[in-house]
């Protein structure tokens, strides 16, 4: 089979550059199996081929994007992302056309592109990630005045690009309640296909080493709107009733670009770590990982990275989103007090001698292999 990748996003793992535009398609695109003969599109930016990645890949061609200022322009105008902007070119389009006739089927990835879809030939799949039209409502429900205003009418104009797409084009999302909003929206198919997750220890291994000081952590985009307020709920809500009984308790807040307002939560006892090259490093220096999200979509990458490096997490019921039931993961009701529950499971776990803290999963991690075998799926159902 001969299939054409088109990302957003040049595909890399670095936590550093990467996101979640990079990260899955770089995933997929390794978790195919080897009958698949693959050809990437992707545009250019901050990240880098690596040599794993052109290995398996027959192909990869990195477009230019637009400047920023013209694509700034232009946004206005078409009522479109910056992001699309930028890769919505003439060249972009004639690439996609010409390479996309060639293959068996094409798989399209990110929330930018939905204007490439119609420069399409043959069966294709399209791969939102989260649609684009809740997380500007999202957004909108965030914000206030005429930036709720603006917001809310993108999210409409959005909503109804969405709807206009072609019937044979096969839609998916990550998470499932997202997949079937989605489809009531839209009155269409659209599938599920959620990430896999990497690493981590097997059942009944342990992890390595213990925290000196009592540590909490919290991991994601530190950019994004969601884990921003997430960060803050834990320093400024939980962290002093942990304080109260641990003061020695540290707390790290680790992820990519952290904007100002993250910044600013760092004292003596909060760290923030920008763009560090590895979460393991941060799970393994942690003692529970705490999630206290009041928004978002799709399912959090980073409560299933920290269950499988076999820290154990404390999360909302919007944080644990669609996780499978885990031995090491703990789901407070909105009507209980997060900052008890994460003191008592704190306690909980330094009280256990080490040597006796087994990690293991009530049910298998799901794999890269599995989401890529979903997406072959999709494709084979839009090739029908």
């Amino acid at each position: 089979m001969r299939m054409l990748y088109v990302v957003e996003s040049t595909p890399t793992i670095d936590a550093r550059t990467g996101d979640g535009s990079s990260l899955i398609p770089y995933h997929v695109a390794l978790a195919m199996p080897a009958h698949v003969s693959l050809e990437i599109v992707s545009f250019a930016g901050s990240n880098a081929v690596d040599e794993t990645l052109r290995a398996r890949a027959d192909r990869v061609h990195e477009l230019p994007q637009r400047g920023l200022r013209d694509a700034q322009m232009l946004s206005l105008v078409a009522r479109e992302s910056v992001g699309a902007a930028r890769r919505m070119t003439a060249n972009a389009r004639r690439v996609v056309r010409e390479l996309s006739r060639t293959a068996d089927a094409t798989l399209v990835h990110g929330p930018h592109l939905l204007s490439l879809l119609d420069a399409v030939v043959g069966p294709c799949a399209y791969q939102s990630v989260d649609p684009w039209s809740f997380r500007l409502e999202m957004e909108a429900v965030a914000a206030s005045g005429p930036r709720a205003l603006y917001r809310r009418s993108l999210a409409r104009a959005r909503l109804a690009r969405e709807r206009d797409l072609p019937r044979h084009i096969a839609l998916a999302t990550v998470g499932r309640a997202d997949a079937e909003r989605w489809r009531a929206e839209l009155d269409r198919d659209v599938e599920a296909v959620p990430n896999g997750v990497s690493g981590g220890p097997g059942p009944g291994q342990r992890r390595v080493g213990r925290p000196e000081r009592p540590t909490l952590s919290f991991t994601g985009s530190l950019d994004y709107a969601p884990n921003i307020e997430s960060a803050t709920r834990l320093v400024r809500e939980i962290a002093p009733v942990v304080w109260a009984e641990e003061p020695s308790a540290r707390i790290l807040i680790a992820g990519r670009n952290p904007v100002d307002e993250v910044l600013a939560l760092a004292s003596d006892r909060v760290e923030v770590l920008a763009n560090v090259p590895s979460m393991s490093e941060v799970y393994a220096a942690s003692d529970i990982a705490v999630f206290a999200d009041v928004s978002g979509l799709g399912i959090r990458n980073s409560v299933s990275e920290a269950l499988a490096a076999g820290t154990p997490v404390v999360a909302t019921p919007i944080a644990a989103r669609e996780q499978p039931k885990h031995e090491l993961l703990t789901v407070v009701p909105e009507a209980e007090p997060i900052g008890r529950r994460t003191i008592d499971l704190l306690r909980a776990v330094r009280a256990v001698p080490w040597s006796q803290q087994r990690v293991g999963a009530s049910a298998p991690m799901r794999s890269w292999e599995d989401a890529a075998g979903e997406y072959l799926a999709l494709l084979g159902t839009a090739s029908r």
